[in-house]
């Protein structure tokens, strides 16, 4: 008898201390709860599985305080605390942004996605703007304010880029031109000296009007680069 119950995980669950075990029956195993009146009360449960005995107690002596043996260093399937989830649960409830953020977002999609400037004053727009917390409140900016805002990004983001090339040893610039409609593109990439990442940046995407030849395609770059401190690195090659 002791053998049998050596054999079944009720010997090494944590609240066995509240039955007494009486046999090994089958693949089940009986015992008699302690907290009933009078200690009457026999239950079976499977030699590998303590949920029965773990419903009585959750059930008939939900009141009663259930205090875990420490003697038990692996849990059984009876265990009254869940396995920690394997994936963390994703919280939404990441507090406000401020509206230099807000404006900033809405600028990067507009721009991103080649959006019209009217699409700041669209009522169904500006509603799922509105759903972004802001202390404060959200601020919408109509098509002229917005405007303004993009200029002043764009000089900043000028600046910040003639700065950074200026810090730099080599640059390597690559244009091109979609002949069908007669656009240069003109774009960069560097090695960031202190991290070793690779950066890029557009440079321009422009219109070429007449010859698309190599004489005017050279013109056409010169002229587009000069506040990226780039035209002289690209002459002396």
């Amino acid at each position: 008898m002791a053998t049998a119950e050596h054999k079944s995980s009720f010997s090494a669950w944590r609240y066995a201390h509240y039955f007494t075990f009486l046999e090994h029956k089958d693949n089940n195993v009986v015992v008699k709860c302690k907290l009933c009146l009078g200690g009457s009360k026999i239950l079976s449960t499977a030699q590998n599985s303590n949920s029965n005995l773990l419903k009585h107690l959750q059930k008939q002596h939900a009141g009663t305080k259930l205090v875990a043996k420490t003697t038990d260093p692996e849990p059984s399937d009876g265990d009254a605390s869940p396995p920690p989830p394997k994936q963390q649960r994703l919280d939404f409830n990441r507090g406000t942004a401020s509206q230099g953020k807000v404006d900033k977002a809405i600028a990067r999609y507009v721009v991103e996605h080649v959006q019209a400037i009217s699409t700041v004053e669209s009522p169904a727009f500006r509603e799922l703007v509105s759903m972004i917390a802001c202390p404060g409140g959200t601020r919408h900016m109509g098509r002229k304010t917005f405007s303004n805002y993009l200029e002043k990004e764009y000089t900043k983001m000028e600046s910040e880029l003639k700065k950074t090339f200026e810090g730099l040893e080599y640059i390597s610039t690559t244009a091109d031109i979609w002949s069908v409609h007669n656009f240069l593109g003109i774009t960069s990439h560097w090695i960031n000296p202190t991290t070793l990442q690779r950066q890029k940046a557009a440079l321009a995407c422009k219109r070429i009007t007449g010859n698309s030849g190599l004489c005017c395609f050279g013109t056409k770059l010169i002229r587009r680069t000069p506040e990226a401190s780039v035209v002289a690195r690209l002459c002396q090659e």
